[in-house]
């Protein structure tokens, strides 16, 4: 009898059939062979593809955000209650006309060396001012309907001549008179327009906050 251990009775068996040690790994197993290999590199690759992928996706995804961004800010907003920008001081008047074009508004301003006041005007350009305020508010209260308040902007700042616009604007209940200004004879313009509301501004950030806010009424006069 082989009195030897089973674990070394197998190393001495005559009968024994040596198996070479690649096949150990054959196509046939799951742990070797080119099959473990296709996986084993198929897998390495995965992480690396999907990374690349992942930026390019990410890339690509960014890029079209910016651009959803951008035409946003081109797009012409469309205000749910018409309104004009009244009153400005001169310093303002660029920023504020961009922000008028922004936000679908009417502008109604000038300053003294525009066409209107330099060359047209020969009276004075309270004039034309008046012209503007009153057509503003006339136009854009016949569309907007009866009943439908249209809204008239002012920054605060400027002289005299901001201050002689602004006036124009308020609501004439806290006015002490509507047909005489500092003294002098002069006809109060929203006194004609009933549904006329007016927002005062600080600066043109206030003016931008209260556009992207939906013009609330309650903020103005």
């Amino acid at each position: 009898a082989n009195l030897q251990p089973k674990h070394l009775r197998s190393l001495t068996d005559p009968h024994r059939v040596e198996t070479p040690f690649a096949d150990l790994f054959s196509a046939e197993t799951s742990f070797g062979g080119d099959a473990f290999r296709r996986k084993r590199d198929a897998a390495e690759r995965r992480p690396a593809e999907k990374r690349r992928s992942g930026k390019e996706t990410s890339g690509k995804e960014t890029a079209e955000k910016r651009q959803r961004k951008r035409a946003q800010r081109k797009r012409a907003y469309t205000p749910h209650r018409p309104w004009f920008l009244g009153s400005v001081p001169d310093k303002h008047h660029r920023g504020a006309l961009q922000i008028v074009d922004q936000y679908g508004g009417w502008n109604t301003t000038g300053v003294a060396g525009d066409p209107l006041n330099d060359g047209i005007l020969h009276i004075g350009w309270q004039d034309g001012m008046r012209g503007k305020t009153y057509n503003a508010a006339s136009e854009l209260s016949r569309k907007a309907g009866a009943g439908r308040p249209v809204i008239a902007i002012a920054i605060d700042g400027g002289g005299l001549a901001c201050e002689w616009e602004r006036w124009h604007l308020e609501n004439p209940k806290n006015l002490l008179s509507t047909c005489e200004w500092k003294g002098e004879k002069e006809q109060h313009i929203r006194s004609k327009f009933p549904d006329l509301k007016f927002k005062r501004c600080k600066n043109l950030r206030d003016m931008r906050s209260f556009l992207e806010r939906g013009l609330p009424l309650n903020e103005c006069e």
